[in-house]
């Protein structure tokens, strides 16, 4: 009861709460060395983490759960898994993600779990590029998990979908699913599901505000992604590369989750290294050349560079740059630390 409380407190979106009781349950396993107990403490410390979007912490979790299944835990086997595929996909481990799908021929396929399975299945197909076919992957498993009244697994596949590929059926799935569970990350999913069918930058930033406050990191930085593509769309330039800034951001916090749904908006439209760093003594009052001996490089590549930060953030000029930037009112005047 412990365990599968923790379970759903994580899918819930409840996830301090979560990691809390799935702490307690490992650290009683290994006070007392318990091999029915290690299992499932680590796995639903795993679920927490891939939910949180800390893939490689996830993959770490799940490898021991899966290894410490034995016995009458076989009929967990294709359970766990599932996450471990979902979790190492995540974390750029395909082959393992793949050889997490070829389950031993002794691991029983039951119906309860089968739609976890094909989320499975589809996020391994989306971090192999094929997008198109983790959605149908995905939408499949939400329909299957729809058809047996397991209307959070609902929203967890369709989520997905919508992930994926913004499928405007993603979106009505979800908001069914909503109507059964009270549950704050699903109505966020929901929020987000129909937001990025509308193409609403808008509300995409505030929903994932809301995920971010709630500790789903991963969901939190592609939903500011969604929302960059959408300002970007709208030629509103500016938005876009606030959300975009933002997004990568809160990327950076989720142990380079490899999300490839993203990848090409992200590396147009975000600055490079050298882009930021420039953009930032600029903003702060630099001189051209000021900038070109403090970085060791030309006035021209210092020009260069700056034009393509004044495009990306969709602005014109120096004087825009701390809000584009999104600074601090007194960062503006002060010399950056190199």
């Amino acid at each position: 009861m412990m365990v599968a409380t923790a379970i759903g407190l994580a899918q819930g979106g409840h996830l301090d709460n979560a990691e809390q009781l799935a702490q307690e349950i490992h650290d009683r396993a290994l006070a007392t060395d318990d091999p029915w107990l290690r299992p499932r403490g680590v796995s639903a410390l795993g679920l927490t983490a891939l939910i949180r979007g800390l893939p490689q912490t996830a993959t770490r979790y799940l490898r021991i759960a899966v290894g410490s299944l034995y016995g009458f835990d076989a009929m967990f086997l294709r359970y766990n898994l599932s996450f471990l595929a979902r979790a190492a996909a995540l974390a750029g481990l395909v082959g393992e993600a793949r050889s997490a799908l070829d389950a031993p021929s002794e691991a029983p396929s039951l119906p309860l779990f089968q739609a976890e399975w094909e989320i499975a299945e589809a996020a391994v197909l989306a971090a192999e590029g094929q997008l198109a076919r983790a959605g149908g992957h995905a939408l499949g498993a939400a329909r299957r998990a729809a058809s047996l009244g397991q209307w959070a697994i609902v929203g967890i596949a369709a989520g997905d979908a919508a992930r994926y590929t913004g499928a405007p059926e993603a979106a009505r799935l979800i908001a069914t699913a909503a109507e059964q569970v009270d549950d704050p990350l699903l109505g966020l999913v929901a929020a987000y599901a129909k937001a990025r069918a509308a193409s609403d930058g808008a509300e995409l930033s505030a929903v994932s505000a809301h995920l971010e406050d709630i500790g789903t990191i991963l969901l939190a930085a592609e939903a500011s992604y969604a929302a960059a593509q959408s300002h970007r769309a709208a030629r509103d330039n500016r938005r876009a590369a606030a959300a975009a800034e933002r997004a990568t951001a809160l990327h950076g916090r989720c142990e380079n989750a490899v999300i490839p749904w993203v990848a090409g908006f992200q590396a147009e439209q975000v600055l490079t290294r050298r882009e930021r760093h420039i953009a930032l003594l600029a903003a702060a009052g630099r001189r051209d050349a000021e900038i070109a001996e403090d970085a060791q490089i030309s006035i021209r590549t210092v020009q260069n560079h700056l034009a393509q930060a004044y495009r990306k953030l969709g602005v014109a000029s120096r004087r825009d740059l701390p809000d584009a930037l999104a600074l601090p009112p007194t960062a503006a005047t002060k010399r950056p630390v190199r």
